[in-house]
């Protein structure tokens, strides 16, 4: 009996692990949490690049000798080659990276286009916290400092408020140094 109780259990964390990972990958970003999720927009770069060709050189190093100075009247050239890592020449190669940007934040029931910020998420209690710093006046790293354009939503389900900064050091509901274009919201059903 008990190993068919054991068998059970494995068979159920399985299952629950599957359905984690597919609705994480099924919402095409990376699951934060059960309220959060990002969403990325990924593509393809590609570029030709110069790499150095290195090689061997060798080279001839001449020098005179001479036993009787000042006069040097009995003076003999000596040569000896030597060899040493050169450049040969040059080649194209192709390079290809894949470059990943977050396009929109789900918090709750509400999807935020923030494709021109850079944005953190907390959960506080009931409340999803997400706050955005602008890539144009902003580091966009989603932590908000002094003279970055910044939105704060504190989001409950699918209802959220917005609060702006800028030239402030506190979040109001609207900021009139706020010049930059907000993050859309859009409620979910």
């Amino acid at each position: 009996m008990s190993i068919f109780k054991n068998s059970l259990y494995v068979v159920v964390a399985g299952i629950v692990l599957f359905v984690a990972i597919f609705a994480g990958s099924s919402a095409g970003g990376i699951v934060e949490s059960l309220r959060v999720q990002k969403i990325d927009y990924c593509a393809n770069t590609s570029w030709l690049e110069n790499q150095t060709l290195y090689g061997n050189c060798t080279n001839e190093r001449v020098w005179q000798v001479c036993d009787d100075a000042p006069l040097n009247l009995s003076c003999q050239w000596f040569s000896e080659n030597y060899t040493r890592t050169c450049t040969v020449g040059y080649k194209t190669v192709a390079k290809m990276d894949s470059v990943c940007h977050t396009t929109d934040v789900i918090a709750d029931k509400i999807k935020f286009a923030v494709e021109n910020y850079g944005c953190s998420t907390q959960e506080d209690g009931t409340n999803v916290i997400v706050v955005c710093d602008s890539k144009y006046d902003g580091n966009g790293d989603g932590v908000c400092q002094s003279g970055e354009s910044c939105l704060k939503y504190v989001v409950n389900g699918n209802t959220y408020e917005k609060f702006e900064k800028n030239s402030r050091d506190d979040f109001v509901a609207s900021d009139k140094s706020f010049f930059v274009e907000e993050a859309s919201a859009e409620v979910l059903q």
